[in-house]
């Protein structure tokens, strides 16, 4: 009897160890061997407090995975469907280098990337099952009344920028359903890039901590940086595979 697919749908074998060893390619690894280092400088001299320093490596990071993240665009066969995730990578580059200088503005290109990631992984998960939805808006309020709980509990006041809110919950849909592709999908690849988004909606939590909080900012600044650009390697890794 032919066996039918569930929920997941996507089958594979390999570990993490057999994954990484056959998917990654030589201008990958020199990639991450260039950028943790950048990523970590940065985070070292942003906890310092060395803004033109900090400013020069955010820069060199955000550039890296862009470029990485377009090279392996260029050369996969599945251009066709990840042209989305090109542009929501790209947006998230332009985010990080206006933010520098402007932080509205600089929020307003990454809600753009945060809904083209969203849209992304909807489209990768929509080939599961109807019933992900469920899970999906379950994961949604859930994580929406995180952000609520901060308020409520003073620990965040964003009575200071309300339009933050919206953008919270843009990124909180496309951690959700960065969580959710972790959860069923049996791709290493898709777990991956599952991971990259999540990493990505958490490093906004703690920014709504540094930004709007008055506690703990330096702990705040360095895990908003390493979990945000350690979520964009892996983004960009998996563009090329």
């Amino acid at each position: 009897m032919e066996k039918k697919p569930g929920f997941p749908i996507f089958k594979e074998k390999l570990c993490y160890n057999q994954w990484w060893r056959r998917k990654m390619k030589q201008y990958q690894i020199f990639f991450v061997l260039l950028y943790v280092p950048a990523m970590l400088l940065y985070a070292y001299t942003t906890g310092k407090m060395n803004r033109k320093v900090a400013a020069a490596n955010k820069i060199v990071c955000s550039s890296l995975f862009f470029t990485v993240s377009m090279v392996g665009f260029l050369g996969d066969s599945e251009r066709s469907t990840k042209w989305l995730l090109l542009f929501a990578v790209f947006f998230s580059m332009v985010g990080d280098i206006v933010l520098i200088w402007d932080f509205v503005k600089g929020g307003i290109s990454f809600l753009i990337g945060n809904l083209l990631f969203s849209w992304y992984l909807f489209m990768l998960l929509k080939k599961t099952s109807a019933s992900f939805l469920i899970f999906y808006f379950l994961l949604l309020f859930l994580l929406l009344g995180v952000l609520l709980w901060l308020e409520k509990t003073k620990k965040i006041d964003l009575s200071k920028l309300k339009s933050f809110r919206i953008y919270m919950v843009s990124v909180i849909s496309q951690g959700s359903l960065g969580l959710l592709l972790m959860l069923v999908s049996d791709l290493t690849k898709y777990r991956i890039l599952g991971l990259g988004n999540l990493l990505f909606m958490i490093s906004d939590y703690f920014l709504a901590l540094l930004i709007f909080g008055n506690q703990h900012r330096t702990f705040f600044r360095v895990m908003n940086i390493l979990t945000y650009f350690t979520g964009m390697m892996l983004i960009a890794i998996i563009m090329g595979c």
